[in-house]
Order: C-alpha cells, then structure tokens, then sequence
C-alpha cells in the first residue's frame, strides 16, 4: 500500500502529537505510576509474566502484602485475564511500563484513520484521527496504565480488518481480524463478545449471501479467535485451577459475576440500578469524549437524525449501543476517567461524530433549504465552531479535569494530579530521599478506611513491590503488633513507619528489641 507524502506527513503528526501528549501528562500528572487499583494489579502481573512466570508464590506472612483485585492464596497473582498485562510487560522489560499506553493510544489514532479512510474517504479517516488527538478521555486513558487502552487498540484493529476482510476478501485479512478480536478477548472477555455483536450478524448475513466468497474468510476470522480463546481457558486452569473460571470469582466469590442479584459489595444489582448507571455513563460520555460543554455526543445525534447513515455507521452504532446494553447487567459502576466502560467504542463513536460534522453542509442546505449560501461557507463556520468547542476544552476542560475543582465530570476534589484514586509518588519519592536500603517500609495512611475496600490505602506502597519481594526496599502493610512476625522474617533489614497523609507523612524509624 502506497502512501503519498502528505499523507505521511499527517500520519506522523497524529501519531507523535498524541504519543508526546501523553508522555508528557503521564509525567506530570500522573507521575509515571498506575493511579487505580485495577492498574497496580495489571502492572503487578506484567512484573509476574517478566520474570517467567504466570504467578508467585505467596509469601509466608501473605496477610502484610495483601492489596486490592490481587488473589493471595498461595499463588500470588492479579484477577485479570492476561491480555493487558502482556502489554505492559513489555514496558516492564524495558524498564519503561509508562510508556506502554502512550504507544498503543497513538497507534490507535492510526487504526482510527485507515478505519475512517477505508470506509469512507481519506477526509473522514483525517477528521476522526484529529477528533480523537484532541478527545481528553482518550488522551487521559492513554496517559495511564488502565486496560481499556489495549482492548480499545484490539478492537479498532479488529474492525479495520473485519471492514478489509469484507471489502477486499483477502485471507491474511481475516486472519488478522481474528487475531485482533482473539487479543481483545484475552484483555476483557465481556466487552469483546458485546462490542463485536453486530459484527458477527453482519458476517452471518453476508455468510448466507454470498457463502463462497466469505465463508472461508469467517472461518479463519472465527478459527483465530476461539485459538487465542483456548490460551485465556488454559491460562485460567493454570491460575484459577477451571478453564471457565475467572479470577474474579476467585478472589470475591459467584456475586463478583454478571446478572441482577450479583453485587461483591453492596445492596444487590438491580434493572433499575442498570438504567441509571447506563445514562450516567451516556451524560459523562456527553462531557468527557471531546470535552465540549454538554454536546460531546451532539454530532452523533445529528447523524442518527438525518438521512445520510449507511452500512457501517449502523454497525458502528450498534456496537457502541451493544457495549452500553452489555453493562447494564453487571453490578459495578464507576466513572474513572469518564465512563471508561464504554471507552472501548470510542473509535466508533469517534468515526460517526466525523461522519456528521462532513455531512454537516448537506444537511444544512437540504433542512433549512439555504440554497444561496455554499457548502464551503458552512463547512468555514462548522471549522470556526468547533475550533472554539476544542479551544474550550483545551482551556476549561482539561485544566478542571487535572485539578478536580468540576464537580460536573463526577469526581470533584478527585483530579487527576490530586493523588487520583488515592494514590501518590510522594511515598517512593521520600524514601528515595533518604536514600534508604535494606529495609522494610510499613505503611498505614491516615484516612478512613472503606468498608469495601480495607485495602485501598496501601496502593502507594504496593506499586513499588516485586512480586518475588526482593527489592532493596520492600512496602508492607502496618499490622500494629504483629509488623513484629515480618521483623522477625527479616532479622537483617531495617525497619521504618510511614504515617499520614498521602504528600505530608513522616517516616519513623523502629528499632526491633
């Protein structure tokens, strides 16, 4: 595939531009360490898969080094399908895990264009990879270690290569789009099957149109997944000790699962409370996703309206539509950096939004029937709009985003660069200070504890911790009297109390008698 030099030149832009963005809030925002618990258990479990191995020996006094989404049952090892932390290990091996979202949230910018071009036309690729560079819930997912990114990554490549597959009939095509959604569902079994849902009707559909042409190729698409497929139930027998069982319900038990009655905390899961939580999800979708004021999702509106949707814009939307339905049955919700369990559709919604903004002039000479002015002149005063819709985002958004002072996005006095979810470098960076070696750090925080979460305060000591636990320094949770059982288990080491607050603590030396 020839690609012409303009065309380079606004591949690397988008690439780099996002890829630097990223780096950059990684660093000073988020201070290059996983913010929320699911993140510290992914990265925990990439340091796992670098030293070889699927999981660790728990330790002896397993009871000082438990942590949130973390089973400690003797083995020792996160609750997650292996997909994402794969990724990140990669990242571990070059010493670099930061860097792993920044690199897969820029190379999705490039699926998102190919996927917008090959549908459409290059304007349409052009305008969703720009769309998505300047999208704060992209940029902001991307900047961190969560999972989403990997699995939205996957699933754009699975749907440029399903569209290849259909357009071109080309085996290696569908090949890749198996492996893709094979990828996806080693990341996050439940948001892959949701999201290719009105995939897999349509190639039923054409399945049974044209049987000679696309059954080989669905074949092959279906042959890759269900191979990628047996590694997750494989790795599930090895870690879970069942094929069929996740390591969910390993750590919280059967209310950890899908369906209305299930809660692992709280008062059970409820239709209603699934509703509510899907509208919450569409109004932070309405904020978050280009950080417009109350109108994010207002282009997709106008295309769903309007007369221009074709094929893949239904697909699209259907998909985004089968990802939002999906949640409804499962009993937690949450809005981390927006209603990241929809992020995974945001190539799609993303791609519709260009589809409108592009049809946009039509509409307008064809609804209002303003025959005298040109479509050049709307598209100038659609530019002009939206250039001030980003400017707006860029200077209101984003900054009450990173500081938390926007009680609109959900999570106010909770910002991004405000120790998010609880967590902060000031712990690591204190210790690093004081240049200490050899020691054993305990850490009790002083805050309240969270009857669902008794463990939520020590995420900013378990990051920094192996899991064979032979770093210089090792972070233990403060058991009051029986801290004594791991000084004992360490005869040789030093011992320090780290009490207080997340950036205003103090460390105290113990002295073992």
């Amino acid at each position: 595939m020839r690609i012409r030099t303009n065309q380079r030149t606004f591949l690397f832009i988008v690439f780099i531009v996002p890829f630097l963005a990223t780096l950059l809030i990684s660093y000073f925002v988020f201070d290059q360490i996983p913010h929320i618990q699911d993140s510290i258990a992914q990265v925990f479990q990439a340091k796992i898969f670098a030293s070889g191995k699927l999981y660790e020996t728990s330790h002896p006094l397993k009871e000082f080094f438990e942590y949130t989404h973390i089973i400690n049952n003797g083995k020792w090892y996160s609750q997650y399908p292996p997909g994402h932390a794969l990724f990140l290990m990669v990242g571990v091996l070059l010493g670099m895990p930061w860097i792993i979202n920044p690199l897969l949230g820029a190379f999705s910018v490039l699926i998102i264009f190919f996927l917008g071009k090959e549908i459409y036309d290059q304007k349409t690729g052009r305008l969703a990879a720009i769309f998505t560079v300047l999208s704060p819930f992209f940029l902001f997912m991307s900047s961190e270690f969560m999972v989403h990114s990997s699995a939205m990554f996957t699933i754009a490549l699975f749907a440029l290569f399903f569209v290849k597959t259909v357009k071109k009939s080309k085996l290696l095509y569908a090949c890749i789009a198996g492996i893709a959604l094979g990828l996806c569902t080693l990341i996050r079994p439940y948001t892959a099957f949701a999201l290719c849902i009105p995939f897999l009707v349509y190639g039923v559909i054409l399945t049974f149109k044209k049987p000679r042409q696309y059954i080989s190729l669905f074949v092959a698409i279906t042959f890759f997944t269900l191979i990628l497929i047996a590694f997750l139930l494989i790795y599930n027998q090895i870690t879970n000790g069942d094929p069929f069982r996740f390591g969910y319900t390993v750590l919280y038990g059967p209310g950890h699962g899908l369906g209305f009655g299930k809660a692992t905390w709280g008062s059970p899961h409820t239709f209603s409370r699934g509703l509510v939580n899907f509208w919450d999800s569409i109004k932070a979708l309405n904020l978050h996703l280009l950080g417009w004021p109350y109108i994010s999702l207002l282009p997709v509106v106008i295309l769903l309206i309007s007369r221009k949707m074709r094929r893949w814009d239904y697909i699209f939307f259907f998909s985004f539509l089968s990802l939002g339905i999906a949640y409804i049955f499962y009993w937690y919700h949450d809005l981390c950096f927006g209603p990241r369990f929809l992020y995974e559709a945001l190539p799609f919604v993303i791609i519709l939004s260009a589809r409108a903004i592009l049809v946009l002039p039509e509409l307008v000479k064809e609804n209002l029937r303003i025959k005298k002015t040109s479509a050049r002149s709307i598209r100038i005063i659609s530019a002009f709009i939206i250039a001030v819709l980003f400017l707006y985002s860029a200077v209101n958004t984003m900054p009450k985003l990173i500081k938390g002072d926007e009680p609109n996005f959900y999570w106010k006095d909770r910002g991004y660069a405000n120790s998010y979810w609880g967590v902060d470098a000031y712990l690591s960076r204190l210790l690093k200070s004081k240049k200490l070696t050899n020691s054993i750090v305990f850490v009790q925080y002083d805050y309240p504890i969270f009857p669902f979460d008794s463990l939520f305060w020590f995420g900013s000591g378990f990051l920094n911790n192996s899991p064979g636990l032979n770093n210089d320094v090792i972070y233990a949770r403060h058991l009051g009297a029986r801290d004594t059982l791991l000084m004992d288990y360490y005869p040789d080491k030093k011992y320090y109390l780290y009490t207080g607050k997340l950036r205003a603590g103090k460390l105290l030396e113990i002295q073992k008698f």
